[in-house]
């Protein structure tokens, strides 16, 4: 089983991202408050969760890996001034820029998802650029401090669970998060972003129900093992260590000079064998009704069931090879995808 964990929110109202997610993952988690009894409100989140597929990760104040994370956010904090100074410019300008919506540029968090005595640490530290508020459970923290920190608890919870961490944040807002990647779980981050930029070349139907996606999905687990491997070898071509943005280079990269070439290749041999397979048929029609009429014969039915014969056989023929196609490539499960699940324009 392979489960990716989603970050920073506990809902997910992108639909999208949770259609593609289930075309790779087994599972995905989000990370609830022990207190919430039913997180999802959205309507995407609500059918994953009847589907078996969206479930949530409880934490608490006392949890081990809030306590972890809380203690590892401070120690970032406290140890590096300039990191605190690179704090302060962002927030300031996030605050300042009043086209990003409210939502992204404060985010709140729920009090047990941080234990008190580090987060008044770290309050203290950044007392100048920590404007924050309590809003019943929740507290309200700048955008940038919000989701470095959701990040950092992500990364413990994944190691700890050994989940994969997730998330569809804009790259612009990840130019602190490599701060807060634990580097033992590297190569799930880099996982769980370069299947992202994979399935983004995929236009799903947003009109596709769930359960057949996940249908599709366990009807060709051979072929979505063959694309997990696949994944796999390209992470461990990044180099550990990279800051968030080389990092997201160098996925860009691979999709674009890997990835999307070997997709474009089977489609085009699929294509071309079709027609290959039209021209034939046409050939064999043509000179086995001709032959006959020309040699004098006159059972022109014969003719045709002879072509037949011969069209039923280039057809076996032409699917066993498509599939073999599709099948002895481990990208081949997008073209599988696209073709099942692509939107039509």
């Amino acid at each position: 089983m392979e489960i990716a964990l989603y970050h920073p929110f506990m809902d997910i109202e992108d639909g999208s991202l949770i259609k593609t997610a289930a075309l790779y993952w087994d599972g995905l988690h989000t990370i609830v408050p022990m207190s919430i009894g039913h997180p999802y409100h959205a309507n995407a989140s609500q059918e994953a969760e009847r589907e078996g597929f969206l479930k949530p990760r409880f934490v608490h104040s006392n949890d081990g890996a809030v306590e972890r994370a809380g203690y590892e956010f401070f120690e970032d904090v406290k140890d590096n001034n300039e990191f605190r100074l690179r704090f302060a410019q962002l927030v300031k300008s996030c605050g300042a820029i009043d086209e990003i919506p409210e939502i992204n540029r404060h985010l709140p968090i729920h009090e047990q998802k941080w234990l008190p005595i580090y987060l008044e640490k770290v309050s203290w530290w950044l007392q100048e650029v920590f404007p924050h508020r309590e809003i019943g459970e929740h507290l309200i923290v700048p955008g940038i401090i919000g989701w470095a920190y959701m990040s950092r608890l992500a990364s413990v919870i994944a190691q700890q669970d050994g989940l994969a961490p997730l998330t569809n944040l804009p790259i612009f807002n990840e130019t602190l998060l490599d701060r807060f990647i634990d580097y033992g779980q590297e190569r799930e981050e880099n996982q769980s972003q370069l299947v992202k930029l994979s399935m983004q070349m995929v236009s799903i139907d947003p009109n596709v129900p769930l359960n057949k996606i996940l249908r599709f999905r366990d009807e060709h687990r051979d072929m979505l093992l063959h694309f997990r491997r696949c994944m796999r070898e390209f992470t461990l071509q990044i180099a550990a260590g990279l800051a968030t943005a080389e990092r997201q280079r160098v996925l860009e990269e691979i999709v674009r000079d890997r990835i999307v070439p070997v997709k474009e290749e089977i489609e085009a041999r699929l294509r071309e064998r079709r027609i290959a397979f039209g021209f034939s048929f046409l050939d064999i029609a043509q000179a086995t009704a001709f032959g006959v009429i020309g040699a004098g014969g006159v059972n022109i039915l014969t003719a045709i069931a002879a072509s037949l014969v011969s069209l039923t056989i280039s057809l076996v023929r032409s699917f066993r090879e498509d599939r073999n196609i599709i099948e002895g490539h481990p990208l081949g499960y997008l073209y599988r995808v696209q073709s099942e699940f692509g939107a039509r324009e």
